[in-house]
């Protein structure tokens, strides 16, 4: 198939559901065709290269493969760009008109980058990253991307991903967070490093972030971090049919607020008077607003190592003492949410720790707090119906036995002891009787 075919304005494989098995086939053999050239591989880039109908098993590995080349591309110490930038630009000029194109980054260049913004946003290329004090120097756009695609590297790192579904015309969206994070890791440890007065050579950054981003990868192999919304071929060019969650949170999010969305804020705490206006907008929001917004951003941003054992959690009803059902999701990405919540609440007193108002600043991150934990509390409730058919009994499969009597009740032993590495004594009474158990929940991996 033809560049033009498949690209072109009229291509009866862009904007329809009657073909999507065969855009299907095509993406997953351009996946695999380590041998088609780099001038075309681009161009059908440009166009929307996703990875589609792709193993689960095998996205796991690709993205590991991607986390060494990252080491691979960003090692070279001092922030100077890496031998493989260069030779990849070199690579790629054929695909140009002519050389004072490339290095002024006009012209065709931005038609291809154009079309690509077409589809979506892309995590790790839409923000550049500051290594260190060089401010001058950043991750380039265009480098990055010929850097990706030159090595077979077109993954969640650089676009959602479409699962088609069998015998059906609708597509599933996977917007990933996961190099929006791997950028947050690394600017935070750059952070921590200039904070602690060390040599912050990159490649130690790097391995930081890394090792951030593989506890993060044993996450999401038990857990799905990742919204999947419902779309068609038909709707992939409107506004949110393939963006990623920190636009929509960008979008949705009071003008005030929207600050807390960015990844600078781990790096540099705003000051006071940001703070006292976010506390104002809480009461200003709807909770079930609040809630969904804030657990979805930390939870996609800032997970920790979740126990095994939390994630199966289940209902007992009173009446038929058959196990319910419950939101097993939600209730880890609430457990997520505790545990990051404070972790970020720490993150920004920390930053005030000399500061004259730091007490103040105190006061006003508790009094945040207390808003989120009232709205997590009522939607909680209000979710999940916890009525008579649906009792306030919470059993957790592997601690046989272990009871609490509802789910404010589990929200206050948690929220309010800051050694959350374990829990001890936790003491749940049923039919007159107590138990004592010591649950090690080994939620964060301090």
């Amino acid at each position: 198939m033809s560049i033009q075919h498949f690209c072109g304005k009229n291509s009866p494989l862009v904007g329809n559901t009657s073909g999507y098995d065969e855009v299907a086939q095509i993406f997953d053999e351009r996946l695999y065709d380590k041998e088609a050239h780099p001038c075309e591989d681009f161009y059908h880039f440009a166009c929307g290269k996703y990875n589609m109908n792709a193993k689960k098993n095998f996205l796991w590995k690709l993205l590991e493969n991607t986390l060494e080349t990252m080491e691979g591309l960003l090692t070279d110490e001092g922030g100077i760009p890496s031998k493989a930038f260069n030779l990849s630009k070199h690579y790629y000029m054929s695909c140009l008109r002519n050389h004072e194109e490339w290095e002024s980054h006009t012209g065709y260049i931005q038609t291809v980058i154009g079309k690509i913004r077409n589809f979506g946003h892309f995590p790790l290329i839409d923000a550049n990253i500051s290594y260190y004090n060089r401010s001058d120097y950043e991750l380039d756009l265009i480098d990055v991307l010929i850097y990706f695609n030159k090595n077979g590297l077109t993954t969640e790192w650089l676009a959602p991903m479409f699962f088609f579904r069998d015998n059906d015309t609708t597509v599933m969206q996977f917007s990933s967070g996961i190099a929006y994070t791997f950028r947050q890791n690394l600017k935070l440890a750059i952070a921590l490093c200039i904070r602690a007065n060390s040599t912050c050579y990159l490649q130690k950054l790097l391995k930081d972030a890394i090792s951030m981003r593989l506890l993060a990868l044993y996450i999401n192999k038990h857990l799905y971090m990742a919204k999947l919304q419902s779309t068609t071929l038909g709707k992939l060019n409107e506004s949110y049919s393939s963006v990623d969650l920190f636009k929509y949170l960008a979008d949705i999010s009071p003008l005030e607020v929207r600050h807390v969305f960015q990844d600078a804020l781990l790096v540099e705490a705003p000051p006071l008077e940001a703070i006292e206006r976010f506390d104002a907008e809480l009461k200003r929001i709807p909770k079930i607003v609040i809630v969904n917004t804030i657990i979805s951003h930390f939870v996609f941003n800032s997970y920790r190592h979740l126990d095994v054992r939390f994630y199966t959690l289940s209902t007992r009803g009173k009446e038929s003492g058959e196990p319910g059902k419950l939101d097993l999701k939600k209730l880890a990405e609430s457990w997520c949410f505790l545990k990051t919540q404070e972790k970020f609440g720490q993150a920004l007193l920390a930053s005030y720790a000399t500061a004259a108002d730091g007490h103040e600043t105190q006061k006003v991150m508790q009094k945040i707090y207390n808003h989120l934990k009232d709205a997590f509390i009522e939607t909680i409730n209000e979710k999940h119906h916890w009525s008579s058919k649906i009792k306030k009994y919470v059993r957790v499969e592997n601690v046989y036995g272990l009871h609490f009597t509802d789910m404010e009740d589990i929200f206050n032993r948690i929220s309010l002891h800051y050694d959350f590495a374990t829990l001890h004594n936790i003491t749940a009474a049923k039919d007159h009787r107590t138990r004592t158990e010591t649950v090690s929940l080994n939620v964060l991996n301090a």
